[in-house]
């Protein structure tokens, strides 16, 4: 009785795993590494696997869920454009069959990319010392 339940248990857990281990990952890529909202962003998707029709899941910063089919351009490559419509981190995700990729991408305001400030041409490092004015209004004794 004991082996039985054993050999059960053995059978339970091959049965259990063995969806996962069938699983093909994948890699979810996007180009730009972080695109500008309203901006054509290229998302593609590389895995082992053939022949499936592959739909992309895009989950917005708000939790809005959009679906996108890719388009096969290679063995194992598959392709789509997008123009993300929010900036924050969206949520990509292929499930399909057997298939398994995701990915977080970071989406910018436009203008998010500011350059970094410059210093005064000519002011000293004591241009603020003298109050703020930078020396464009003459102190009262």
């Amino acid at each position: 009785m004991l082996a039985r339940a054993g050999a059960l248990g053995l059978v339970l857990a091959v049965v259990a795993t063995a969806p996962a281990a069938a699983a093909v990952r994948g890699r979810v890529l996007v180009s730009p590494a972080s695109p500008l909202v309203g901006k054509r962003a290229v998302i593609e998707v590389r895995t082992a696997a053939k022949g499936h029709r592959l739909a992309l899941e895009l989950v917005s910063p708000t939790g809005v869920q959009r679906h996108v089919w890719l388009r096969r351009v290679a063995p194992g490559l598959w392709r789509t454009a997008y123009h993300f419509a929010d900036d924050g981190q969206w949520t990509l995700r292929v499930h399909a069959g057997a298939i398994a990729a995701s990915d977080a991408v970071l989406v910018l305001q436009n203008g998010a990319l500011a350059p970094a400030p410059r210093g005064n041409a000519g002011a000293g490092p004591g241009a603020l010392l003298d109050g703020g004015t930078m020396g464009l209004v003459p102190r009262l004794p």
